[in-house]
């Protein structure tokens, strides 16, 4: 996100086409000088049982300073499938997915 006037401003940021529930931000707002720009982290948590496939989504980024300065990015998400549950060599522990695990 990029302040291209001449005044300082903030900027608010939102996800367009999910529960604003399942979508973090730390801050969910940017303070910029002019000149700058940042980089946001958008995290999306989905419910369970969420439906796989392919999402349009639109990222909203409005000035603070005048209202009628924004843009809507689209965004394109592909919900994977869920991992489907499947047992650990270890005296039939279950692993639901994930990075790591231990047997």
């Amino acid at each position: 996100i990029g302040n291209v006037s001449d005044l300082i401003d903030a900027y608010h940021v939102r996800v367009f086409g999910l529960d604003p529930e399942w979508v973090t931000m730390p801050g969910g707002r940017l303070s910029l000088f002019p000149g700058m720009t940042e980089t946001i982290d958008v995290t999306i948590q989905l419910p369970p049982g969420f439906a796989a496939g392919v999402r349009q989504l639109s990222l909203h980024v409005q000035s603070e300073n005048d209202s009628t300065a924004f843009e809507i990015c689209p965004l394109t998400v592909n919900v994977a499938k869920p991992r489907e549950e499947r047992t650990g060599g270890g005296g039939g522990r279950r692993e639901f997915g994930g990075a790591r695990n231990r047997y």
